[in-house]
């Protein structure tokens, strides 16, 4: 494993090591209500304290995995309960802009080997390349912002960034600020669309590749949205991961 590490920081830690297999999650602004949020991030404060305290490192390491995947359950309870919206991912116009955008940065930017996407949030699960996005000027110009222009989510101003570094960060703020650009036109409104947050998880092995593939795939059926994860127009999962 590439023991290279990167952390980032905003309400949880991201682990990045490159070249590996992620889970992630992103979600519509204003999904969840802001007192439930605080609420689990109150509790998350608390366990983290308590992770801090543990002294052998890579013990840490995986009580951090343990306690990532109970925030994200949490989190994703508090999705699943929502009944105010928003929900725009229920206009097919919309959810068809985001499908679109998963698709086309899969081997450009990650080998895509899952998807769902819900009526508030989105399900990912990819793998790094081992080289960043190639080839820049094949890109369509229309495209082109996915990996060179960003957008602040709370400001809308603009800022550059390097296009050869495709870190898992990068990826989904290129993605969810041309989504977002997209789905606000299709809306015919304007402020954020999606909350700046999103969560990544480290997959460590084959047993919990399955696990988390066979999660995301049955998150419609759990929903009540359909009865059979094949009959959801907006999952996917890529060909040999899944038995018959």
């Amino acid at each position: 494993m590439n023991e290279t590490k990167t952390y980032y920081r905003r309400h949880l830690p991201h682990f990045q090591p490159e070249g590996e297999t992620y889970h992630v999650v992103f979600r519509l602004a204003g999904s969840v209500p802001a007192n439930t949020i605080e609420e689990i991030r109150y509790r998350r404060d608390q366990e983290e304290k308590q992770i801090a305290n543990t002294g052998n490192e890579t013990e840490k390491i995986k009580i951090l995995g343990k306690h990532r995947w109970k925030y994200f359950e949490q989190i994703e309870k508090a999705l699943d309960e929502n009944t105010r919206g928003p929900f725009w991912l229920r206009n097919a116009g919309i959810a068809g802009i985001v499908q679109e955008a998963i698709r086309y940065r899969d081997r450009k930017e990650y080998d895509l080997l899952a998807d769902s996407i819900m009526p508030n949030h989105v399900h990912m699960i990819f793998r790094l390349l081992a080289e960043s996005l190639q080839g820049r000027n094949s890109v369509p110009p229309e495209r082109e912002c996915w990996s060179t222009s960003l957008v602040d989510h709370k400001t809308g101003s603009s800022r550059r960034r390097d296009s050869s570094t495709h870190t898992v960060t990068n990826i989904l703020e290129n993605l969810k600020w041309y989504t977002a650009l997209k789905a606000n036109r299709l809306l015919e409104r304007r402020g954020s669309f999606w909350q700046h947050e999103s969560y990544d998880h480290v997959i460590r092995d084959d047993k919990e590749l399955e696990r988390t593939i066979e999660y995301v795939l049955m998150n419609p059926v759990k929903a009540g949205l359909c009865k059979d994860w094949r009959d959801w127009k907006w999952s996917y999962v890529k060909e040999g991961f899944v038995g018959d």
